[in-house]
């Protein structure tokens, strides 16, 4: 959930430090998620029958699909230094997957045909991604993106968040005893933990919310009816109302609202579907509000749950892993460009304010050039290549990379146009002597922003690194 960054936030995403339980010690997200991998990894590898068929495996890594180019890269590189080969990685992203469980599952299977369209509303604890697909080939399994992904930071652990805030309010000795109970007690902290996520699923609003909780936290909490809350011996009672305004007011009006805004959007687009999965999905209430959201813009659309919702997502990162050409084409989020120097020419509708003039009496103007708009169909492995050459000797060349917001962009200091990164390549000491033509090539079908480099008179590919902004 670190990762993720709004639009508007521009360095949130760069390794972000995250804190423990007690919230005293905080390490690089990077370095969490290269531990974490490296252990699920080693624990799995003991369960092969020889260490020879380590090299057959392919590992992959399951991503909110609204984390942006950076994000992915960290988790990338994470399971890059956990031990995992490159050429044995594979990243997916987590609505993807679940689109591809719930149209293997066969409760589903016999409604999809040719031209069968559905959104995928994918609720996590940190995010919740909306993507939707239209099937292309329902023999192998096939869809194509139809709308770019969106979503955003309002999973089921903004509940769990709001709820810490407000017990650690009421509790004797506020905030500093809750942060006591959880330094000193982190098992007892832990059991609440689960057992309110437990509860939250089941929670329908027709009756309360009986919570157990461990004595060392009902001692902390006062015994009289307040503000919907109380204690009755070793369970922690919420009111109706009290627990319904806890889910709408953190997590569940955000869901609704983002899912109301892309079938308003788009008019429906001819949805025969919404696929509701994600570890929340199984949640009682939000099944009611998202069936609700739906009938009350369509009355054709049809939800559907896979039968293991909670697990659609695992289930289905595996078979991507078996079939990781099931989706065949994205729409590009945004509109990628790179920078480019020209002549200035009026003709060609140059802006006067943004040109320049070199130390030799040369105008010049700095453009960028578009190598696939926001909303664009990208087939998977689709290349989109762009040139650059060095006009003296050098050994390495670099590339301004944008990303932009709409289609009509055409200078990098534009309000809408922002820098991704810089893409360094490294031409190596032969081109210190004499200029390179390179070929620079981008695939944005993917999970993931894939750049290679090759040297235009003998193919030999360049190496190269993209440094994210």
């Amino acid at each position: 959930m670190s990762l993720y960054q709004n639009d508007s936030d521009e360095k949130s995403w760069r390794d972000p430090m995250v804190k423990d339980v007690s919230g005293r010690r905080e390490f690089k997200a990077s370095v969490v998620f290269t531990w974490c991998i490296r252990c699920l990894k080693d624990q799995a590898l003991k369960r092969l029958p020889t260490n020879e068929d380590k090299d057959k495996i392919r590992w992959v890594i399951l991503v909110p699909a609204i984390w942006q180019e950076p994000a992915k890269k960290l988790m990338i590189n994470a399971a890059i230094k956990a031990g995992i080969p490159p050429s044995q990685l594979q990243l997916c992203l987590e609505p993807e997957a679940a689109a591809i469980a719930t149209i293997h599952d066969s409760s589903v299977t016999a409604l999809i045909a040719k031209g069968t369209r559905y959104m995928v509303l994918d609720v996590g604890g940190g995010t919740c991604d909306i993507t939707c697909h239209e099937v292309t080939c329902p023999e192998r399994f096939e869809v194509k993106e139809i709308r770019k992904v969106n979503g955003g930071d309002c999973g089921s652990c903004q509940i769990n968040a709001r709820f810490e805030q407000i017990l650690a309010e009421r509790i004797t000795g506020g905030k500093k005893s809750w942060r006591t109970f959880k330094m000193k007690s982190p098992r007892a902290y832990n059991e609440f933990c689960e057992n309110f996520e437990q509860c939250k699923l089941e929670f329908s609003s027709k009756e309360e919310l009986y919570i157990p909780i461990p004595s060392s936290l009902a001692k902390l909490l006062p015994k009289d009816y307040r503000d919907g809350m109380e204690i009755d011996e070793d369970y922690l009672i919420l009111d109706r109302e009290f627990v319904s305004k806890l889910f709408d007011d953190a997590s569940i009006l955000k869901i609704t609202n983002l899912l109301a805004w892309e079938l308003n959007s788009c008019d429906g687009r001819g949805l025969d579907f919404v696929f509701l999965a994600g570890g929340f999905a199984n949640s009682i209430y939000l099944r009611r509000k998202v069936q609700d959201c739906v009938s009350k813009i369509s009355s054709t659309i049809e939800v559907k749950y896979p039968l293991d919702a909670s697990m659609a997502i695992l289930k289905g990162g595996a078979m991507m892993g078996e079939s990781p050409t099931a989706i065949i084409s994205r729409k590009a989020r945004f509109t990628y460009a790179v920078t480019r120097v020209e002549d200035f020419d009026v003709s060609r509708g140059h802006d006067e304010r943004r040109s320049y003039v070199t130390s030799e009496g040369l105008k010049k103007i700095r453009v960028l050039r578009i190598l696939v708009n926001e909303g664009e169909d990208v087939r998977l492995g689709q290349e989109i290549s762009s040139k650059i050459s060095n006009p003296e000797p050098t050994s390495r060349l670099v590339d301004d990379i944008y990303r932009c917001i709409g289609t009509d962009i055409r200078y990098p200091d534009e309000k809408d146009a922002q820098k991704l990164g810089q893409l360094r390549i490294k031409l190596g000491r032969c081109h210190a002597t004499h200029c390179a033509n390179v070929k620079v090539i981008y695939k944005f079908g993917g999970t993931h922003l894939s750049i290679e480099a090759l040297d235009e008179e003998t193919d030999k590919l360049f190496a190269l690194n993209l440094e994210f902004y």
